[in-house]
């Protein structure tokens, strides 16, 4: 048999072991302080959303927009901007339009908790098309039916 051959043979024979298990498996567990890692603020436009810039000049093309309102995770903050993420885009916002977060503004909603956050919760889910409009009845209770969507 060549040298070829043997090559071939050899490299069939072990694909499936270096495709599926080979490698060592390595177990991350999460870090509790990742949250405290950042700082979070809140967009408060005069009008419309904010303008997410490619770098921290006005001159800067515009990559994506911030709705105001919204919470934002904050990087860094030099010279009057700040890189910034929202919805998975990393870009810079001037810092004249931010309200910096103490601590952020959530609550934990599980089966069980009812107000008007479940109420939000459950009218974001309708419009991502987890709930048919008109199929159940938009109430302020976490449901089941409520913890099944998110699931």
């Amino acid at each position: 048999m060549n040298k070829r051959m043997l090559g071939l043979i050899l490299a069939f024979a072990l694909l499936p072991g270096i495709l599926f298990g080979l490698a060592e498996t390595v177990e991350v567990s999460p870090d509790p302080d990742l949250l405290a890692r950042f700082t979070y603020a809140v967009v408060g436009t005069p009008g419309g959303p904010l303008n997410m810039r490619r770098s921290g000049r006005l001159s800067s093309p515009i990559v994506s927009e911030i709705p105001n309102g919204a919470t934002i995770t904050v990087l860094s903050q030099e010279d009057g901007w700040c890189e910034v993420v929202y919805n998975g885009v990393t870009a810079y916002v001037t810092d004249k339009y931010l309200t910096f977060l103490d601590e952020l503004p959530f609550e934990k909603l599980e089966k069980g908790s009812f107000g008007p956050a479940v109420l939000a919760l459950k009218e974001r889910l309708q419009e991502l098309g987890y709930f048919r409009p008109g199929a159940v009845e938009m109430t302020i209770d976490y449901s089941v039916t409520t913890e099944d969507r998110v699931r």
